[in-house]
């Protein structure tokens, strides 16, 4: 009698390097890292030395905290994440820290952010 050759099959990860590796996926992906990463770092250095040197970023969600009220603040936010969401929204949730209520403006901005990313 002869033994059935059993297939071996590839789990579903292995096929998937090997697709990546045909396709080129895993050297787009180093060139790219390449470019990016001096940029990236570049960028994440000057907001420490900007934080570091120039001026102190806690002392400034304080200001604006004391300065603006929450609902200008929030309509600012849900403009620039309706628009174009140029403004992260963790800065809302880093001066909503410092706020009166922090819990139910930081819930706020999350809220929105579902809201908004559907």
């Amino acid at each position: 009698m002869k033994k059935e050759a059993k297939s071996k099959k590839k789990s579903r990860l292995r096929l998937l390097h090997q697709y990546y590796g045909y396709t080129g996926f895993y050297k787009f992906v180093t060139k790219s890292v390449k470019k990016a990463i001096i940029p990236i770092i570049l960028i994440i250095a000057a907001v420490f030395a900007l934080d570091h040197f120039v001026l102190d970023l806690d002392k400034v969600l304080v200001t604006v905290t004391e300065t603006y009220s929450p609902i200008g603040i929030l309509a600012v936010f849900f403009a620039s994440e309706s628009l174009l969401g140029i403004i992260p929204p963790e800065l809302f949730i880093a001066w909503s820290g410092k706020s009166e209520f922090p819990i139910l403006l930081a819930l706020e901005s999350q809220k929105s952010q579902l809201f908004i990313n559907k």
